[in-house]
């Protein structure tokens, strides 16, 4: 699911920044989900403005990685701490188009969610479910075009119409590619 060559991912700075994202499994009307958010275009500072991803962000001086995960989906998605069961991490990747060395962890839901996303950040909550991410019809590619630049058969998974795409589209992946090899196909139905 990269967009772009896996060398561009490679880590080769020193100056990088650290984030964690948490990607969130529950269930709703007896089936798996994943929540994931658009991000807002109101600060032309983010690279990445208006895309799909997970709840997360920057690491702060004070805080452990897996913390920043937790504080950040508080902050955006306003699932508390204790709603939560961290299954474990998945592999970091690094995003050279922000310079982000970011660190994914994936959480089980205890309960039912409400979720209350933070207007300045969240677009919009996408539950999406499970069964969707896995099936391959919903895996395609296309054109992406980012400020100048147009990024070509860019590999990405089509969310009724949405597009998820880049490192959250990886992480996904990733995920799912879990669920596979641990022949847990049946989870998503």
């Amino acid at each position: 699911m990269s967009p772009i060559p896996l060398s561009k991912y490679k880590l080769n700075r020193k100056d990088y920044k650290i984030a964690a994202v948490l990607l969130i499994l529950y269930q709703k009307k007896n089936e798996w989900y994943i929540a994931y958010m658009r991000r807002t275009s109101r600060f032309k500072e983010d690279k990445h403005a208006g895309q799909i991803s997970f709840p997360g962000g920057r690491k702060e001086n004070n805080e452990t990685i897996l913390r920043c995960a937790i504080r950040e989906t508080y902050e955006e998605f306003g699932i508390t701490p204790d709603q939560l069961e961290i299954l474990g991490a998945l592999k970091e990747l690094y995003i050279s188009v922000s310079n982000f060395l970011v660190f994914p962890f994936v959480a089980f839901a205890n309960g039912p969610l409400t979720f209350k996303p933070e207007k300045e950040e969240v677009e919009e909550i996408l539950e999406i479910p499970l069964s969707e991410l896995q099936n391959l019809k919903n895996r395609k590619t296309k054109d992406i075009h980012i400020g100048e630049r147009t990024l070509t058969n860019v590999p990405y998974f089509d969310l009724n119409g949405q597009v998820l795409w880049g490192a959250t589209a990886m992480i996904t992946h990733s995920f799912l590619d879990i669920i596979d090899k641990l022949n847990l196909k049946k989870i998503g139905k």
